[in-house]
């Protein structure tokens, strides 16, 4: 299993835009083959921060994920809306 964690903060002018983005986000990754899981919480102690929390079955899966259209279109919109650095971390886990 592979769980990729994303940190972020967004522009707050773009709060609103942002959440439309990530409920519609988070129903279609949920959809994808080989995800188990996909959610994106916001840091209650820091307005405007955020954690995505992936699973995907394997590496092949999330390959063949970020080798579509809808993850580069996806991935630009998500760019758009962060603010500063993101950091992005990935784990692999035995089955």
């Amino acid at each position: 299993m592979i769980m990729i964690t994303g940190n972020f903060a967004i522009v707050p002018s773009r709060r609103g835009e942002f959440l439309a983005f990530a409920r519609e986000l988070v129903e279609q990754e949920r959809d994808t083959p080989g995800c188990l899981a996909f959610a994106i919480y916001e840091d209650v102690t820091r307005e405007n921060h955020f954690l995505m929390l992936e699973q995907w079955a394997d590496s092949e899966a999330l390959d063949h994920h970020t080798a579509t259209p809808e993850f580069d279109q996806n991935d630009s919109a998500l760019n758009s809306f962060i603010d500063g650095e993101p950091g992005w971390d990935e784990y692999e886990f035995d089955a």
